[in-house]
């Protein structure tokens, strides 16, 4: 009897032991399962954040998604800009400012911040009328008349200068693209020119294909899907690329439209709309962005939701806006330099004894391009090129100066000479 009452409590004994551990063991599954789901929970709840886009209210009082999100300011394409003359080019590249000056004989010389040589390199022949530094080398795009009278053509090169020679070498003829200079989508992103691409027409439309040129590794070149919103539009817009997305903006009467392009997936999506009180934009805009706003046609668009504010009505909207972390540089109509404080809207002239033709911010400095003589436009009608009218122009002066307008220090002065316009056409053309 004592031996059956022995093996009953060792078999109760590894009963309740076993019980205890199943327990545990199923305790700590439901304590995992219970962490899982709030992880997940957490997770669905981080992808609702990241879903919620600001709110930005347009000038008709309308609450409208601004589906801008996060993107890196620092990646900012150089959009560019057909030159007549050297003083025209500038550009900013890894937070120092670039500029060129050339004489009569075609010697060119690159100049980095306070007037440090770059390089120097000659062009004897043609006209370049385009430049960009990508990368460690400078690139021009020239434009060069080959033949005589009974056949005279009009050859487009790109052309790569060597900072450390200033050897200048023939990259490709951009005839065989049609390649026009005057162009509102030439960007260098990276490694990459972009353009339109004449020689390729989008299907059933009137307007080039968007192409991607790549400047190093064989000039391979590529095209943007044709389906786009982008590629069909006629005629293209000026375009903005940032962080791998080109950026454009489209109006029909009162209702403007920023769009996005993504260059690594191929998708695009409207980015923001706003309608205007009134219709008196114009109807091509050019777009920038930095980290506190979009500046779209006279208005700044608070990137973290808020009110959209006009304050840029006086603005020469043809000039590039130049800004930092505190400032906002414009030139209005009447080619005056302002500043605007970015925290309270206050708008100051900072710089009106000269014509400003542009001005670019690097940094606690600014570098301001002005001259005492506005240059005349050339006239397109063949009629008036004709008349040959002498027209002034000064090769731009060069002020660098602080953002309050102070310390001023002339890099470059001003060249002034008389220039017959006719002349001018009939060597270049």
């Amino acid at each position: 009897m004592v031996k059956v009452i022995k093996v009953i409590y060792i078999v109760f004994i590894c009963i309740l032991f076993c019980s205890c551990t199943c327990g545990g063991k199923e305790g700590q599954v439901a304590e995992s399962r219970e962490k899982e789901q709030e992880v997940t929970e957490n997770m669905i709840e981080e992808n609702k954040e990241v879903e919620k886009y600001p709110e930005v209210v347009d000038e008709t009082g309308v609450s409208r998604q601004l589906k801008l999100g996060q993107i890196n300011i620092e990646e900012t394409g150089n959009k560019l800009q057909e030159i007549y003359f050297t003083s025209d080019y500038s550009q900013i590249v890894d937070g120092h400012y670039y500029y060129m000056r050339s004489d009569v004989s075609g010697n060119h010389t690159v100049y980095r911040d306070k007037k440090e040589v770059v390089t120097r390199f000659v062009i004897n022949s043609g006209y370049l009328y385009s430049f960009f530094k990508c990368g460690d080398l400078f690139y021009g795009l020239l434009e060069e008349k080959n033949g005589d009278a009974d056949g005279i053509k009009y050859i487009k090169k790109l052309i790569c200068i060597n900072p450390n020679t200033g050897n200048t070498t023939v990259l490709k003829d951009m005839s065989k693209d049609n390649f026009n200079s005057i162009q509102k989508t030439l960007i260098v992103y990276k490694d990459f020119l972009y353009y339109e691409d004449w020689s390729t027409l989008v299907p059933d439309s009137f307007t080039g294909r968007l192409a991607q040129l790549r400047l190093n590794g064989g000039l391979e070149k590529k095209h943007l899907p044709v389906y786009s919103k982008l590629e069909k539009t006629f005629p293209k817009p000026p375009l903005t690329l940032i962080d791998g997305k080109l950026y454009y903006v489209l109006q029909e009467e009162k209702k403007v439209t920023l769009f996005s392009f993504d260059l690594d997936n191929n998708t695009e999506e409207e980015v923001f709309c706003y309608e205007r009180k009134n219709n008196d934009a114009e109807s091509e805009v050019v777009l920038q962005i930095d980290d506190d706003y979009i500046y779209c046609q006279d208005y700044i668009i608070p990137r973290k939701g808020g009110k959209m504010r006009q304050i840029l009505k006086e603005r020469d909207d043809r000039i590039p806006l130049s800004y930092n972390d505190d400032y906002i540089f414009y030139i209005d109509k009447d080619r005056h330099l302002h500043r605007i404080k970015k925290n309270t809207y206050k708008d100051i002239l900072l710089f009106g004894q000269r014509e400003v033709e542009g001005v670019d911010c690097v940094g606690e400095g600014i570098y301001v391009r002005c001259c005492n003589h506005r240059v005349e436009e050339i006239k397109e009608e063949e009629e008036d090129i004709a008349e040959g009218v002498a027209a002034p122009y000064s090769s731009c002066s060069l002020f660098y100066m602080d953002v309050h307008g102070k310390n001023r220090k002339c890099l470059c002065y001003e060249t002034a000479y008389k220039i017959d316009w006719a002349d001018l056409w009939k060597e270049l053309r």
